[in-house]
């Protein structure tokens, strides 16, 4: 059975789960630790809840640096907030209802020098909207048939913590499965 959320990673952070899964975006102070560090498990948990299970697209501007570069799994890189912005649409209007569920927050690192992270998750949702494969299949995309991980670096940019690089690597085949009709993906091999 699915989560509802992202709440099957347990607890990881000491922001409360009512506030880590508010419908209302959250205030960057509320992310700052006493020390001028940075609460690295709620930023992942919520920047990624925010931005996919709130649609709320936009708020990669806040998270993420204007330079930020991603890595595709494709090989393809993604630059800029306005690309990374445009990147994500398009799976939000092919997969209305997509969902990405974290099942853990790995990172190490420290106010000074910034924090490596990574997410290991996968992607819920159904194809119910074009994408660059064609039409609407009506196919799902569950745990059970892809899996990712998100590798970022969070550095303070001119006093902010930000995104400023992102490793994306999720699986590219049940992507285009999902996004491809049976009769296309059919090799055309009768036998």
């Amino acid at each position: 059975m699915e989560e509802p959320a992202l709440y099957s990673i347990g607890e990881t952070t000491e922001m409360p789960e009512e506030k880590l899964y508010q419908d209302n975006p959250i205030d960057y102070e509320e992310f700052l630790l006493e020390d001028g560090g940075l609460d690295v498990e709620a930023w992942i948990i919520r920047s990624t809840y925010e931005i996919w299970d709130l649609r709320m697209p936009g708020r990669i501007e806040y998270y993420y640096h204007d330079d930020c570069v991603i890595h595709a799994a494709n090989g393809n890189e993604v630059h800029g907030t306005e690309e990374i912005i445009e990147h994500t649409l398009n799976w939000q209007s092919a997969f209305p209802g997509i969902k990405i569920k974290i099942l853990d927050v790995l990172w190490e690192g420290n106010k000074e020098d910034g924090y490596k992270t990574s997410m290991p998750s996968y992607m819920t949702g159904k194809n119910t909207g074009h994408s660059q494969y064609g039409p609407p299949t009506g196919k799902e995309l569950t745990r059970e048939n892809n899996l990712a991980i998100y590798n970022c670096l969070i550095e303070k940019v001119d006093g902010r913590w930000q995104y400023t690089e992102e490793w994306s690597n999720y699986d590219n085949q049940a992507m285009e499965w999902a996004c491809t009709s049976d009769e296309e993906s059919d090799d055309g091999d009768d036998s």
